[in-house]
């Protein structure tokens, strides 16, 4: 048995076996190739850190109390629950970030024409 009291960090850096429960050992490389080949876990933002992500990546501020509010009257961006705290999924953030933003504008205001295809100047 390896007495990890009196161990050397080294010991564990360089470990290229580890045992299992039934005291058989096998390969590191092994178990990671089973990792790499398994779908990737989706990464999981908290309120707070998904409205920071909102203001770092559009430029608009989105309080963490908008996107509560919106949990509650709709209109926000997907959500889950993990146990009672709700979490997003940067992907749902950037397709309900895109659809918010406009097309390429000139002007102001939408209603708005372009002054020579304005009626007033064609009578």
């Amino acid at each position: 048995m390896l007495n990890l009291r009196n161990a050397s960090p080294e010991i564990f850096d360089h470990a290229s076996l580890i045992p299992d429960m039934i005291g058989h050992e096998r390969k590191v490389e092994d178990m990671t190739k089973k990792d790499q080949t398994s779908k990737a876990a989706p990464q999981f933002l908290r309120r707070r850190e998904a409205s920071a992500y909102l203001e770092s990546r559009y430029g608009a501020p989105c309080s963490m109390q908008h996107l509560a509010k919106l949990a509650v009257h709709g209109g926000g961006p997907v959500f889950r629950k993990f146990g009672r705290y709700p979490v997003y999924e940067p992907a749902d953030l950037d397709g309900w970030a895109e659809c918010r933003l406009s097309g390429p504008m000139d002007f102001t205001s939408g209603n708005e024409q372009k002054k020579e295809e304005s009626p007033k100047e064609q009578m």
